[in-house]
């Protein structure tokens, strides 16, 4: 069996997923960061190996996410947060089209396409910790959003994963 792994090093918390090649999660871990970032991503990762009962060599790929992303340095890649926030919650909620992390620094709201791709244009620009609103077009791309006091109610549908 093959198996694959994602290693997220937040400012807060560090968190590991290992799924096979059915993509079933067999294993995750989550610690607090520290200020030692590439211990935290270490650990984190023999925790979810501890977990899922496999051994390192199994795991064949593993990605690093996160702001920590580049001290995953066990890691075959790495992908930013925005690309695995999309990807993943259109994968377990497929009509997802708006994910917004609250993470231990900012806050993003990311909109995204049926894969889970970002919906709009220019770099992604969605950090802060306020409300805001979104230049977004119909073509695939970042979402840029530009930081705007809104006095409008926001409704969140019951079924909201965090």
């Amino acid at each position: 069996m093959a198996y694959a792994a994602g290693v997220d090093v937040g400012s807060t918390q560090t968190k590991a997923a290992i799924i096979n090649e059915n993509r079933e999660l067999v294993g995750i871990a989550l610690i607090d960061t520290g200020s030692n970032v590439v211990a935290a991503a270490e650990n984190v990762f023999e925790k979810a190996l501890k977990e899922s009962g496999i051994a390192n060599e199994e795991v064949e790929y593993v990605i690093g996410t996160g702001y920590g992303r580049y001290r995953v340095t066990f890691g075959n890649d790495q992908v930013t947060e925005i690309s695995c926030h999309g990807r993943g919650a259109v994968h377990m909620f497929p009509n997802t089209r708006t994910v917004v992390d609250m993470g231990g620094q900012d806050t993003k709201a990311i909109k995204v396409g049926e894969t889970g791709g970002w919906k709009g244009n220019g770099p992604p620009d969605c950090s802060g910790s306020d409300s805001y609103s979104s230049e977004s077009t119909d073509s695939e791309g970042p979402w840029r959003m530009k930081q705007k006091r809104k006095t409008e109610r926001l409704t969140i549908p019951s079924k909201t994963g965090v």
